[in-house]
């Protein structure tokens, strides 16, 4: 019996020893930005969603490999660079961590990378192999709003001027540490209580008719609707509407495409009342000009992970789908967006929902459970 009560202490013990070692050392590691340690001495810095490492990130092992690049569902899934302990290196796409091909998208993949809002991944064979920026350039600077990943493992999101950091931002460090206040010239100056995220336009609003219908309004998907009429469903981070979604307003007119910082930036279709669009890109809610990528943007869109646009003369005009392929069609753990404003996050099969998910609709319902054949079952 002694051996027995000491056997269930010890392991309550090593239980304790993980719990303790293991955790969240700075940031957000459920939905957004964060640096996590494991007790077996891994450690990732990088994007979260609903736990898992989702976005771009760093993660470290401990026997000194490291892997930079995309990540969805807490697997590398996109592209990135692989660096083995002994310096060698492989660069390419993987999918489910699996690696796929050396293919790889880099320079200015997406927006407008001289006078806009735009994303730039630096090319593997540079001292920046593995660094990507998202935001707003000025004259082929990084100028203004943005946030940039290095492939260290660090992570700067905040204002900029001529490529350095100036303004208000916060800069996480992979050792678990933090800066957050004023920069200038590319150094940290000072703690400051000045908000680093300077747009006003969120999901806040003291009238008890606008709110938050159905889904996760802060960090994940929801649908919002505002007490003068406007509706938007899509991805949220931080309170503002960010990543893909379909924002309708009172007047008839509706926006399906990509959004940041509470704004259109990026590309897609905006349609008016009457039935006219407008298809192109985007920066801080302004139109540029007619250029859209469609077809399958990035990574593996036949037998892998790949995103998929698309084109804008089609029926399908404005949709996008972020997940696993077999075969050329959708099929495994997969979000597609519809540009009616619905959105289905989880299990497919030859191009229809089959198996575990979740659907939104833009009214603000959702259906929960097992789909069958493309239909809700229960």
């Amino acid at each position: 019996m002694k051996k027995i009560v000491l056997f269930w202490f010890s392991m309550l013990l090593l239980s304790n020893i993980y719990a303790q070692t293991s955790k969240c050392l700075v940031g957000d590691c459920d939905n957004g930005f964060g640096v996590y340690s494991w007790a077996e001495g891994d450690k990732y810095c990088g994007d979260w969603r609903g736990g898992y490492m989702d976005g771009y990130g760093t993660y470290k092992w401990s026997n000194g490999d490291k892997f930079s690049g995309e990540w969805a569902n807490g697997k590398r899934n996109g592209q990135g660079i692989y660096t083995y302990a002994d310096g060698t290196k492989k660069t390419g796409t993987w999918s489910n961590s699996v690696f796929q091909s050396e293919t790889a998208r880099t320079g200015c993949i997406s927006g407008d990378c001289e006078n806009g809002f735009g994303t730039y991944v630096w090319a593997f064979d540079t001292k920046w192999a593995g660094d990507k920026y998202i935001g707003y350039w000025k004259g082929g600077y990084i100028s203004g709003q943005g946030k940039y990943y290095w492939s260290s493992g660090s992570c700067y999101n905040g204002e900029w001027s001529n490529n350095l950091r100036n303004g208000q931002g916060v800069n996480y460090y992979y050792d678990g540490t933090k800066d957050e206040g004023t920069f200038s010239n590319d150094k940290f100056v000072g703690a400051s209580n000045v908000s680093y995220n300077n747009v006003t336009t969120t999901n806040n609003n003291s009238s008890g008719t606008s709110k938050c219908l159905v889904g996760d309004c802060d960090n994940g998907f929801g649908v919002y609707s505002w007490a003068e009429g406007d509706k938007y469903c899509g991805d949220w981070r931080g309170g503002y509407m960010d990543g893909y979604g379909t924002y309708k307003w009172s007047n008839g007119d509706k926006f399906s495409g990509e959004w940041a910082n509470g704004k259109r930036n990026g590309q897609g279709i905006y349609t008016y009342a009457d039935g006219t669009k407008k298809i192109g890109t985007w920066t801080n809610s302004v139109y540029q000009s007619e250029t859209v990528r469609t077809g399958c943007i990035s990574g593996d869109c036949e037998n892998g992970y790949g995103t998929y646009v698309w084109a804008f003369d089609t029926k399908w005009a404005g949709d996008k789908y972020v997940g696993y392929w077999k075969g050329g069609y959708i099929s495994g753990q997969g979000k597609y967006y519809w540009s009616s404003g619905s959105s289905y996050e989880g299990e497919w099969s030859n191009n229809m929902r089959n198996g575990r998910g979740i659907n939104y609709y833009y009214d603000g319902t959702k259906e929960e459970g097992s789909f069958s054949e493309d239909k809700f079952i229960r």
